[in-house]
């Protein structure tokens, strides 16, 4: 039954991927295509406005100058681009780095290993080695893409994962995943133990769950079950509302942000540039009278 589910919410997710969300893009650009030209060049003029606006009040917090000075500072320095120094690429080279250690340290690890050491999951004396080759010629035969007429997605991903068990020895593992085969077959999978059966189903369960929020997430989105509403006026006529708001809310914030750049520019205008001058020092009796201020 929680694998049912879990298929069938995979299926939803998958529809909703590669027929509803396709057929809704086409469609909005094809309905709403020159909205949405104008929406992306309103959205780069307050883009750049912002940026605009941010620097400035940067300079005038940093130099501690009035936003006027900074304001034309800042044009200035959009004009006459510094050339910046190049950086070297020192994130790949600690990358590197770190994985010549690794290395070092596993080679270390390995030459330290005590005679007669078994990897995680072999126990001789209980004959787990037996057990993981037993399980990985089960599913050499039914995994295997040579046995295969045709190599689904999902048994290419088993076969991966059952390497990667066997190479670990992991028999935990190993055993779920001839269990999935098992039920993938319709097979009564008779040599399953009970605990076995729990952790798929307790797995399929936090699977379906992760994938119930992501199918949520998606039924907000109006393209959820685009291609089987029979007609899109009412749908139509919301997102056309919603784009005209959006655009003049745009509009608002782009005009809001050039009455500040424009005030910038009347005090850059009037404002002269700061001048930093030095603090003169203070005399002190060492400068008037010598070394000794006591000698007269």
């Amino acid at each position: 039954s929680a694998r049912r589910k879990l298929d069938q919410a995979h299926q939803d997710v998958a529809r909703f991927k590669t027929e509803d969300r396709p057929a809704f893009e086409t469609w909005m650009h094809r309905t709403f295509g020159p909205d949405l030209t104008e929406l992306r060049q309103l959205a780069r003029v307050h883009q750049d406005k912002a940026q605009l606006i941010m620097e400035v009040e940067q300079i005038s917090f940093k130099k501690r100058i009035p936003l006027g000075e900074a304001y034309k500072l800042a044009l200035h320095r959009r004009a006459h681009p510094e050339e910046k120094p190049p950086q070297k690429n020192s994130k790949s080279e600690a990358d590197a780095e770190f994985a010549r250690f690794s290395q070092a340290y596993a080679d270390r690890q390995e030459s330290n290993q005590p005679p007669g050491f078994v990897p995680s999951g072999l126990d001789a004396e209980s004959g787990g080695n037996v057990r993981v080759k037993d399980l990985y010629r089960s599913l050499v035969r039914k995994l295997h893409p040579d046995s295969q007429g045709q190599m689904t997605p999902e048994k290419l991903e088993w076969w991966h994962e059952v390497q990667e068990a066997y190479a670990e020895a992991d028999i935990a593992r190993l055993e779920k995943i001839l269990t999935l085969c098992e039920l993938s077959d319709d097979s009564t999978a008779a040599h399953t133990s009970v605990s076995t059966l729990h952790r798929l189903t307790a797995q399929f369960k936090t699977t379906l769950r992760t994938v119930k929020r992501e199918l949520t997430g998606y039924r907000r989105e109006p393209a959820w079950n685009f291609t089987q509403r029979p007609d899109h006026a009412q749908i139509e006529q919301r997102i056309r509302a919603e784009l005209e708001a959006e655009g003049r809310h745009l509009c608002k914030m782009i005009t809001d942000a050039e009455s500040l750049l424009c005030l910038w520019e009347r005090e850059a205008a009037r404002t002269k540039p700061t001048v930093t001058r030095r603090r003169q020092r203070k005399p002190r009796a060492k400068d008037l009278f010598g070394d000794d201020p006591f000698q007269f």
